[in-house]
């Protein structure tokens, strides 16, 4: 008995009556494997795309943080030149505070000398004496022009009533501001008879060596 290479489809219909198709065995076959096939390969293509658009936000996010890193690195290099070569200035600053030797009277009057480049402003300046020797020196610094960044540091001085000055020893002041920054600073009196009546503290910011800031406000006593 030969047998037959073909398939019978019988698609039956409650109103229509029975139709029968014929197809060849290879023909069904192939038409089985792709109904089955096309929705698991279309799964698996799903997957793998998925994949591979979480492993591409996985490195653009490491990129991302990599890149803010070398920036805040860079900032950090730049930042600790600035300090090293701003501490070689305070170094020096301090060994004229050290000596105890105030400004000579006839170099007082260009010493305290306003200046005001317009790259920064000073606000809310409270220069106090809260001991016999030592002055808190409280105030706000503000950027003219932002957000160019501002780097410099402040030194503070003290002007007795007779027009002498001395350097006052204090922590580091070095800064980079783009905006506002308040500074709240403990100095000491230089360890020599000082009468402070009607005294003013000297404030100065300089920038790359270069004073841009120089004002003189009242200090004011312990009570």
């Amino acid at each position: 008995m030969r047998v037959s290479k073909n398939i019978t489809l019988i698609l039956m219909s409650p109103d229509k009556g029975t139709r029968r198709y014929s197809l060849r065995r290879g023909f069904a076959l192939f038409m089985i494997w792709l109904a089955i096939g096309l929705p698991v390969l279309g799964g698996i293509g799903v997957y793998f795309g998925w994949d591979a658009w979480h492993s591409r936000q996985k490195w653009s996010d490491e990129k991302r943080e990599l890149l803010l890193q070398l920036d805040r690195n860079r900032a950090e290099i730049e930042r600790l030149a600035q300090t090293e070569k701003e501490t070689r200035s305070q170094l020096l600053a301090l060994k004229a505070a050290a000596s105890e030797k105030p400004v000579r009277p006839e170099a007082a009057e260009s010493y305290t000398t306003p200046v005001d480049k317009k790259i920064v402003r000073i606000e809310h300046p409270v220069f106090r004496q809260i001991d016999a020797q030592t002055l808190r020196l409280i105030m706000e610094m503000y950027n003219v022009m932002p957000p160019s960044p501002v780097n410099g540091r402040v030194l503070f001085s003290l002007r007795t009533a007779d027009g002498k000055v001395y350097p006052l020893t204090h922590e580091d002041t070095g800064f980079r501001i783009i905006r506002f920054r308040k500074f709240v600073v403990q100095a000491s009196l230089p360890a020599v008879p000082l009468k402070l009546t009607n005294a003013s503290v000297m404030l100065e910011v300089l920038t790359e060596g270069t004073i841009i800031f120089r004002k003189g406000y009242p200090l004011l006593q312990k009570q």
